[in-house]
């Protein structure tokens, strides 16, 4: 399923202690945050209007106001 293979990259892919911004625009997105979190992962999360998707200026925004993102999803 697709929340094992998310799991699995939060697990053995991103190194434990990352700092990841997870762009939530719909249900999946609190999900995701649960999982990064579940992997020992620090969360940032872009919300974002259901379904809207995330612009250019959204995510420098949100890597500027938190600087030490190292991962997005």
């Amino acid at each position: 399923s697709a929340s094992f293979a998310i799991d699995a990259v939060f697990q053995t892919l991103v190194p434990k202690g990352s700092r990841v911004l997870v762009i939530q625009n719909g249900f999946y997105g609190q999900r995701l945050k649960e999982m990064a979190e579940g992997a020992g992962h620090a969360c940032v999360m872009l919300e974002l209007p259901m379904t809207r998707t995330p612009q250019e200026d959204d995510l420098e925004a949100a890597i500027a106001a938190n600087p030490g993102i190292t991962h997005m999803i």
